[in-house]
């Protein structure tokens, strides 16, 4: 009788063991909402309604229409990663808070993402950006900008998921 109580405990203990390490080894977030200035600032630099030739604040070569993902964790960075000529950018807490900014090519011209996340997992960062293209869009390739103000990652490199809602 003890050693089926036993091996009862066991198999629960076991059990609820791995379900931690499950939960612990992915981390999803979703982007923390940005103060008014931080807003704005992407509105003007960062647009998603203008096609590509406009984000050259960013992205420096207007014809460049390759796909691309910034991870920006330091004043330093952010300000090496924005070329226009602005003497103040916005205050962002980089002690814990990562930035990522990017563009991808899509198949129409509209700006409607409906939801963006990151999965941290143990060996690798996944943003997944989930978009689509309200009725009256227009056919064509256009560019998808974004932006997200994430807790603090400590990634070098991210993989991109474009989902098409």
């Amino acid at each position: 009788m003890n050693i089926s109580k036993f091996i009862i405990v066991l198999l629960i203990f076991t059990g609820s063991l791995g379900s931690c390490k499950t939960i612990a080894s992915e981390e999803v977030f979703k982007p923390i909402i940005p103060n008014e200035d931080l807003i704005a600032f992407f509105e003007e630099h960062l647009p998603r309604l203008k096609p590509s030739i406009f984000l050259e604040c960013f992205f420096f070569d207007k014809e460049d229409r390759e796909d691309k993902c910034i991870i920006i964790n330091s004043e330093d960075e952010f300000r090496k990663s924005f070329s226009c000529s602005l003497m103040i950018l916005p205050a962002i807490d980089f002690d814990s808070h990562t930035l990522i900014i990017g563009q991808h090519q899509v198949p129409c011209i509209c700006d409607y993402i409906v939801e963006q996340e990151i999965i941290v997992k143990s060996e690798e960062v996944i943003l997944n950006l989930r978009w689509g293209c309200p009725d009256g869009s227009y056919s064509g390739f256009g560019t998808l900008s974004y932006w997200g103000l994430y807790p603090k990652i400590q990634a070098k490199e991210i993989s991109v998921n474009i989902i098409n809602q």
